[in-house]
């Protein structure tokens, strides 16, 4: 199998997204060449989180020859940018110029892979030439996150002179916290028509299994596929948790694109 290319798309603001594009060796499958598999991960994270959920997408579907692209939001992982400056409202304008950047290259239809906040950004980011969405425990409800996962619920007066709270070694920015509460994605939710496919862990502490809830509410595609681990984990990083993970992926990629 080939290996994936680190290359660097333009974000504009003197600023670069580092990705990791897979194309297979054997180019005879014209069925799926103009395909791109796009995969955006949660914030905290990077492109290989969660013991590299991405790496063994882009295994598995680039066996299988498909085209697949990772990349780091700005703020993350190896791209440019300062991770207390991530917004939700930054982490579009980076989808938008990596979806750019994809149809000068030729793609034309899609498949979004999100993880976490990475799956926020899939369903508002839809694209009439995306073609399914495939959803690891996504997040429907930012405030909830914003309460569960990043646990900030107060914002000090010296934290918002410098524009961060420092948690668990991590700088989340201030205009971020300030969007989990005010976002509410229903109406991204409504325009899902696409065969999709969730993901998600029953013991979940940072995502909670609630937020599924949502999804069934406000998801009106015909073709919707929902599994929840009973004793899956945050980030189902479990080698039977993974394996079932890549063959429902499998199945669902093969009998919907």
């Amino acid at each position: 199998m080939a290996q994936a290319q680190k290359i660097q798309i333009d974000a504009g603001h003197n600023q670069s997204i580092t990705a990791l594009l897979y194309v297979p060796e054997d180019r005879s499958t014209t069925r799926v060449d103009q395909t791109l598999v796009l995969m955006c991960h949660s914030f905290p994270g990077h492109k290989s989180y969660h013991n590299d959920i991405f790496g063994d997408v882009e295994f598995l579907l680039g066996g299988r020859g498909y085209h697949t692209l990772r990349f780091d939001l700005r703020g993350c992982g190896e791209s440019d940018g300062k991770e207390e400056h991530f917004t939700i409202g930054g982490a579009n304008e980076d989808f938008q110029a990596v979806l750019y950047w994809a149809k000068t290259k030729g793609y034309k239809h899609f498949i979004f892979v999100g993880e976490g906040l990475g799956a926020t950004l899939s369903v508002m980011n839809m694209d009439l030439d995306v073609r399914a969405l495939i959803l690891c425990w996504p997040v429907m409800d930012l405030d909830l996150y914003r309460k569960a996962a990043l646990q900030i619920s107060h914002v000090s007066e010296d934290e918002l002179k410098q524009g961060f709270v420092s948690k668990n070694d991590r700088r989340i920015g201030v205009n971020f916290l300030k969007e989990l509460k005010k976002i509410d994605i229903e109406y991204a939710l409504k325009e899902v028509f696409v065969p999709t496919l969730i993901l998600h862990g029953a013991r979940d502490k940072n995502i909670l299994i609630e937020q599924l809830d949502i999804a069934r509410r406000f998801i009106p595609a015909k073709r919707i596929e929902i599994t929840s681990f009973h004793d899956g984990e945050h980030g189902l990083t479990q080698s039977n948790h993974r394996k079932s993970m890549m063959f429902q992926i499998q199945q669902f990629v093969e009998k919907y694109v």
